[in-house]
């Protein structure tokens, strides 16, 4: 059981709209409603709201955590085998680095999916499918030879690498949220049962996929990459999270400039469309590495948000969030 100071925060954190939309495009705004400080989950980086749950991942916390509508949290299921812990926490050297989980449903049945991001091969090249109901491993896969494919196709080369950060699912498409520190930021569009079957099916080859680029805002000089994604329920919109980090490499970590909540139309995703705000507090930059977002449930055209933030410390915060969607 971890030590939770919940801060209510009502209107003294607020988000505020940024220049990151283009003349003529809807306006989004958004709202933080409460903070949550967890003491003892280390680097979230992923969340899914599913059955009155929360379901929290760390990218180097070997543990999968379920979290209650009052964001008390407990130790779930164990996603990592690895014993070689330091106060906790897997040593980048050899952690799977999920950074992003999403909820997947095929054939009436509910599943986690959790992506390592690719960053380094062996270590990050896992995908591990878990039943939502029993906290059971259903499939793990290495997933070497799609990241291979995305880096090919895309033309990532030299230091850089793939790095894959957020995942939102929906009845038709997955699509991973490629974090670009140096290449750009792209989202790849997979079609769902075909990921579903390249997951669990032994010998399956890659599945096709497509490549969308998006040029995401800049803060004083650094370009803010995606961190997390989800879709709404009513599969109009992917939600997504961006924080800019002074960093020249998908390893290291850097500098924290601040983080965007953003959203993508899916009719207008071919196009590269998308609003976004820059988180703010007290009308100053909050800042924090949002690394996952979950929708909660939409009333009317407000989206109720969970977004967790990374600490880099051993710590994390979760912000429950009131999106107010455009009106297009």
């Amino acid at each position: 059981m971890f030590k939770i100071f919940k801060l209510l925060l009502l209107s003294l954190l607020t988000l505020t709209l940024s220049q990151c939309h283009h003349s003529g495009k809807p306006v989004i705004r958004a709202t933080v409603q409460s903070a949550t400080h967890l003491d003892s989950l280390s680097s979230a980086s992923g969340v899914v709201y599913a059955n009155s749950t929360y379901y929290v991942v760390g990218d180097d916390n070997p543990w999968l955590y379920r979290l209650n509508e009052n964001l008390e949290s407990a130790q779930w299921i164990r996603l990592s085998v690895t014993d070689s812990l330091v106060d906790g926490r897997t040593p980048k050297s050899l952690k799977a680095d999920f950074e992003c989980m999403e909820k997947l449903i095929i054939d009436g049945h509910e599943y986690l999916i959790f992506l390592s991001s690719g960053s380094m091969e062996i270590t990050r090249d896992t995908a591990d499918i878990v039943d939502i109901l029993t906290g059971k491993l259903v499939k793990k896969r290495n997933i070497r030879p799609l990241f291979q494919r995305i880096k090919e196709t895309a033309g990532i080369t030299g230091e850089d690498e793939i790095n894959i950060e957020g995942l939102a699912i929906t009845r038709e498409m997955v699509y991973l949220f490629h974090r670009g520190n140096i290449s750009g930021n792209l989202v790849i569009a997979i079609n769902t049962r075909h990921f579903y079957n390249y997951l669990t099916e032994s010998g399956s080859s890659v599945p096709e996929f497509g490549l969308l680029p998006f040029s995401l805002p800049a803060y004083e000089g650094t370009t803010a990459g995606f961190s997390g994604a989800c879709a709404t329920p009513d599969e109009k919109y992917l939600v997504f999270t961006a924080s800019m980090e002074k960093t020249v490499d998908v390893y290291h970590d850097g500098t924290i400039t601040g983080s965007y909540i953003g959203l993508i139309p899916l009719d207008e995703i071919s196009a590269g469309t998308f609003y976004a705000t820059l988180m703010k507090k007290d009308g100053e930059i909050l800042p924090k590495k949002l690394e996952g977002v979950a929708v909660h449930d939409v009333t009317g055209n407000i989206a109720h948000l969970l977004v967790v933030a990374d600490n880099d410390d051993g710590t994390s915060d979760l912000y429950e969030v009131e999106l107010l969607l455009p009106e297009k």
